[in-house]
């Protein structure tokens, strides 16, 4: 009876530290959605002065293949990150089957049989791994957002140069 007591318990705990919230990983900087155009924190082609400078930068952040490309290496890093984060929750699976037969052997009638399972199970981050590898995938995922700036700022330079020389 203590053993089904200690159970319970053990599950309990476990359902409540998964609902816990976690708000680093529902925190984004930008927007998700590919249709939205670059939002670029330094706006250094403002200095120039110029609407059609900004008109042609605008436009060229919402429709340059290779920021979008970039961009989508960040998403693919902040999900790779939010992967990291999750490691440190509990892992929990659910399974069920059901069926009936018609003629069982030893039986006249009908039967049903259902059965179901729950398991949980969390690591222990005892040697410092889950932690290493977080760290690691906080790093891929600001190098990725470097990128990321360093071709929008490449992308940007080329036509104000070009704008500039004609």
């Amino acid at each position: 009876m203590r053993f089904l007591y200690l159970a319970m318990l053990c599950s309990s705990l476990t359902l409540l530290s998964s609902c816990a919230p976690f708000e680093s990983l529902m925190t984004q900087d930008e927007p998700v959605e590919e249709s939205t155009p670059i939002i670029h924190k330094n706006r250094w082609w403002q200095a120039f002065h110029d609407p059609l400078m900004d008109a042609l930068a605008e436009e060229i952040l919402a429709q340059n293949l290779d920021i979008k490309i970039a961009s989508a290496r960040v998403r693919e890093a902040r999900a790779g990150f939010a992967l990291a984060q999750a490691s440190f929750l509990p892992d929990m699976s659910a399974k069920g089957t059901a069926s009936r037969t018609n003629t069982p052997i030893g039986l006249v009638k009908p039967a049903s049989i259902a059965q179901g399972g729950f398991d949980a199970a969390w690591e222990w981050d005892l040697f410092g791994q889950i932690e290493a590898q977080e760290n690691a995938a906080q790093q891929r995922l600001s190098a990725s957002e470097a990128r990321r700036d360093d071709v929008v700022n490449s992308v940007i330079a080329e036509l104000m140069r070009s704008i500039v020389q004609n």
